[in-house]
């Protein structure tokens, strides 16, 4: 008899409009396929197939969740700074909601003349499931995009928090520059650390709803591990 693998259900929730959840809801990654792969067809030399039948490629994207960018993004930087943000519908006095940036002391002397960017999605997620999700670079999704931007990765447990911030180095410029990236566009995928089939659903939800999913603000500092501490306590 064969085992089957345990369902998880992500649930992405928005106090943004129902056409954010209709237009750039996130999905599993095998139902948001990179055009190119849609476009390609049955390899014509069997010794040399196509992507679309690669074990490794078909199965990342099987497994993961793809996010895609919620609003159009034109960033302009030099250096690490950042000069200027525009995102339709954000004023220039509330930008700080949709675009923020860790300051470079915080890596030390690594990325010099690397602007980071932390993208402020509008989803927290919940999940039925205690495992962790590792967010990475989209990278399949980036034939027009490739070597303008780079997610950083990192692990999330939505048991401890229900953020979605992506963070990423733009490419080094010692000039102003300036990177636009359109909605709908793939920004990054969620894959699970476990052998799992993996169930998504986007909803809107009030404003109070939103709320309470956010963290509990209790403490100055270190709040993911003192939070992790606090909510275990009772299965030890």
């Amino acid at each position: 008899m064969f085992k089957r693998n345990k369902k998880v259900k992500l649930t992405f929730h928005t106090r943004n409009t129902q056409q954010l959840v209709d237009m750039f809801g996130p999905n599993n990654g095998h139902k948001l396929l990179p055009d190119w792969m849609k476009a390609l067809g049955k390899s014509k030399n069997d010794n040399i197939p196509n992507m679309n039948t690669c074990p490794g490629f078909v199965d990342l994207l099987k497994k993961s969740v793809a996010i895609p960018l919620w609003a159009d993004h034109k960033i302009t930087y030099q250096g690490s700074q950042i000069l200027n943000v525009q995102v339709p519908g954000v004023p220039d006095n509330e930008i700080h909601m949709s675009v923020q940036q860790h300051h470079p002391d915080q890596w030390g002397n690594a990325f010099k003349n690397s602007a980071h960017v932390k993208l402020m999605s509008p989803w927290l997620v919940t999940s039925n499931s205690d495992i962790e999700w590792m967010m990475h670079d989209p990278t399949w999704h980036k034939n027009k995009s490739m070597g303008h931007y780079t997610l950083t990765p990192g692990l999330l447990n939505f048991k401890y928090q229900s953020g979605t911030a992506v963070n990423m180095f733009l490419t080094p410029s010692d000039i102003p520059a300036t990177i636009t990236i359109e909605a709908g566009t793939i920004i990054a995928y969620l894959t699970p650390m476990a052998d799992i089939d993996v169930e998504v659903e986007c909803k809107q939800v009030s404003s109070d709803e939103w709320a309470a999913l956010t963290k509990h603000q209790f403490t100055f500092s270190n709040t993911y591990n003192k939070t992790k501490k606090f909510l275990d306590r009772g299965n030890t």
